[in-house]
């Protein structure tokens, strides 16, 4: 009866409990009435935040008997300030949504073998996951600039990174496409390098909406080995355990000669295996092959125990 009260009435109102009883004396009798008294409640008013979704903002004030109902003065001052409690809860409600879905976003992009991070439409790092971080200090190679702008160190691999990052930001204008390229680093304590890939962020055609702008920069460490979820592989194309065995070893970067006196079979037999390992994967050559099954990799939380 409460909410129907509340619905009825445009903007958002305060509606006592007197609609709720014809009679007070019938009403103060009823055992929940009776229970709010023993905590000292005897007045209560509401009001409806969201009448969209009456479940989600519901507003109520409760008073005791020496204190009295509100009077007009303050019922015409709470209706004023309604709207703006209203206005405030839902951005507080977005702004905790956002966190909490940023928060598992992060966790989620913490288990990749892959370094990730977001860029905004002007080239600044906005989030990273930890295995870029990694790379970061590994490498000595990416660069933040004092506006947060991320780049490389070398003078080289800084023009080539920008470009990159130009051609996915100006996605599909003046012919512009994202690529992917290795990026060498040599020190004089480490050698090794990062096949960096800029993905744009850009709208989606069959979902129509608007463009996100910036980029994603995918990194991946080539000195790391691929530990591939082998189960999940076979799963997935339907291998057999001899394919499945086959495709760790091409991971491993064994030759099919190679494979073939592990396994002591003949090359003829490796060959065969792998061009039905190619059709079920739908991979062109063992290039191909393996940048596929790096996107089953094991979570790095795995490989660390």
């Amino acid at each position: 009866m409460l909410d129907r009260a509340l619905l009825s009435r445009d903007g958002i109102d305060l509606v006592s409990e007197e609609i709720l009883y014809d009679n007070e004396e019938d009403y103060l009798a009823r055992p929940h009435v009776q229970e709010l008294k023993k905590l000292g409640i005897r007045y209560r008013t509401g009001a409806l935040l969201d009448k969209d979704n009456p479940y989600r903002a519901r507003f109520s004030l409760a008073m005791t008997e020496e204190r009295g109902p509100f009077v007009e003065t303050e019922v015409a001052l709470l209706k004023d300030l309604l709207p703006h409690l209203a206005k405030a809860l839902e951005l507080s409600r977005s702004v905790s949504l956002g966190l909490s879905a940023r928060e598992t976003l992060l966790t989620v992009l913490d288990q990749l073998t892959v370094g990730i991070c977001l860029l905004d439409g002007e080239g600044n790092l906005i989030v990273s996951n930890e295995e870029f971080d990694r790379q970061r200090d590994k490498y000595n190679a990416f660069h933040i600039d004092a506006r947060g702008r991320l780049s490389l160190n070398e003078y080289a691999d800084r023009r080539k990174f920008a470009r990159l990052l130009s051609d996915a930001l100006n996605h599909g204008r003046y012919g512009a496409r994202p690529r992917k390229e290795a990026v060498v680093f040599e020190s004089s304590d480490l050698s090794g390098s990062l096949c960096i890939e800029i993905v744009p962020l850009d709208r989606s055609r069959a979902s129509g909406t608007a463009p996100i702008g910036g980029a994603l920069v995918i990194s991946r460490d080539t000195e790391m080995q691929i530990s591939i979820d082998l189960d999940l592989v076979r799963n997935v194309f339907e291998l057999t355990g001899a394919e499945a065995s086959i495709v760790e070893q091409v991971c491993e970067g064994l030759t099919n000669s190679e494979i073939a006196q592990r396994r002591e079979r003949s090359v003829e037999t490796i060959n065969s295996q792998l061009k039905t390992i190619f059709n079920k994967t739908r991979a062109i050559n063992r290039t191909q092959l393996v940048r596929l099954l790096c996107n089953f990799s094991l979570p790095s939380a795995i490989l660390t125990r």
